[in-house]
């Protein structure tokens, strides 16, 4: 693939371009010492006529950033800037004629030298592209508190606050050419992950060189059936008998009217100042049972008393029976 290189010659210290600033004079240099920078621009897929037609020249030290537009012609670029001699953040911008960048360079660190020329390499990537994201909550009541949200582009992460803004939220990214697995949350009143409120879905985006990608985002919802049914506790069960025989009692209840009951749980207690037991810890499915006593009658009871609950199918006991006492014997 055919590769240009660009030339740009960068002479030292010049006044006017600090607009009063006091300039670094370096250790002991008077302010008018020279030096030069050569830049050397590698352009990976530039051609002629690829619309290219100036370059913007960029050089920040702190607070301070200085530009240059310079034309461009063909694939050449040369200009002859006069800067401070000390250490600068160059980066370099080639557009077409309405400005938007088709390509741009990295922010790399020079030195200017006084009585010296360096070579710096540089090169230049495709230019940026925009992604303009509109976050847009609507009417649902789930959204109301929400307030701030974070973006992720890959690992990177973007911190957006619109408390009291009314209607859709939008922000505008960019970002270097490329696929990018894209996340978005929304947080109320901070963000700690308890006051997160929706987790966002991961998604695919593909952003292109000096183009605009425009997202119109919304939370993702999901229809939510909800279906409740009341089930009442079961009345206690009605006509509770007993019949002893041969040291077994036979104990029976009328078939309990709610559809929903599935089973009956029998209780006995035998000792008032006991707990009554439960006789039947998986329900019987029929209103009948048969309770053996011989051991009863070993430990010296004299009576016991039985009573019943229905159960639904949900597991819940219902109300008991009234109680009912069996004789032993004397």
């Amino acid at each position: 693939m055919y590769k240009p290189q660009v030339t740009l010659i960068l002479a030292a210290v010049c006044l006017t371009l600090l607009a009063g600033c006091t300039l670094p004079a370096g250790d002991g240099l008077p302010v008018h010492t020279q030096g030069q920078v050569a830049v050397m621009a590698t352009i990976a897929s530039m051609q002629e006529g690829s619309g290219v037609s100036q370059a913007r020249i960029i050089l920040a030290r702190g607070k301070h950033v200085f530009e240059w537009d310079v034309p461009v012609v063909g694939l050449d670029i040369s200009a002859e800037l006069e800067v401070p001699i000390g250490n600068w953040q160059l980066t370099i911008l080639l557009m077409d004629d309405e400005g938007t960048i088709q390509f741009q360079s990295a922010p790399q660190e020079i030195d200017v030298m006084p009585n010296n020329t360096q070579l710096v390499e540089v090169v230049l990537r495709p230019g940026d592209g925009l992604v303009n994201l509109t976050i847009d909550l609507g009417d649902s009541p789930f959204w109301q508190n929400a307030s701030r949200a974070r973006v992720y582009f890959n690992d990177e992460r973007e911190e957006l606050i619109w408390e009291g803004i009314d209607g859709p939220i939008n922000h505008v990214f960019s970002l270097a050419p490329g696929t990018y697995d894209l996340l978005i949350e929304l947080y109320t009143e901070s963000f700690h992950a308890a006051n997160r409120i929706a987790p966002g879905i991961w998604q695919v985006i593909e952003v292109q060189a000096a183009q605009e990608l425009v997202l119109n985002w919304q939370p993702a919802t999901e229809t939510l059936t909800v279906n409740a049914v009341i089930y009442m506790i079961p009345e206690a069960p009605q006509n509770l008998t007993a019949n002893m025989s041969q040291g077994k009692v036979h104990l029976s209840w009328d078939p309990h009217p709610n559809p929903f009951v599935t089973g009956y749980f029998v209780y006995s207690q035998s000792d008032p100042f006991e707990r009554p037991d439960i006789l039947t810890p998986i329900p019987v499915l029929e209103p009948q049972f048969i309770h053996d006593v011989e051991e009863l009658s070993l430990l010296d009871a004299r009576s016991i008393t039985y009573s019943v609950a229905a159960v639904g199918y949900t597991g819940v006991a219902g109300y008991r029976s009234s109680p009912l006492v069996v004789e032993l014997g004397p």
